[in-house]
């Protein structure tokens, strides 16, 4: 699959209890949609969460797209759901860019 890995224009800041974008008018960095972006520009913009990272884990599952909470380095890191370019899905508990081995199957 082809991604665009282009930034976003402008910069957001999330935190826990609210989102400020420098234009308003755009939320598409927290809410991006279909929309890919990388673990670089949601850790450029702050992001705790994400729809649509293009991801690949290290313990084997390849590359995909990956919806939920980040760490501070843009990896999924909390709950969350990589749905992999094979068809393969693995929906739960993620540590650092890695899935929990108890759950992943």
């Amino acid at each position: 699959p082809s991604y665009n890995t282009s930034p976003p224009s402008h910069r957001t800041t999330t935190t826990a209890s609210n989102t400020t974008n420098d234009d308003d008018d755009d939320d598409s960095l927290t809410n991006p949609g279909p929309e890919p972006i990388t673990s670089a520009t949601a850790r450029m913009n702050g992001l705790e969460d994400v729809v649509n990272l293009i991801f690949s884990d290290r313990f084997g599952g390849g590359t995909g797209l990956y919806s939920g909470e980040l760490d501070e380095w843009g990896r999924p890191h909390g709950q969350g759901t990589m749905t992999y370019d094979s068809g393969k899905k693995f929906k739960g508990s993620w540590n650092n860019g890695g899935p929990n081995a108890a759950e992943y199957q």
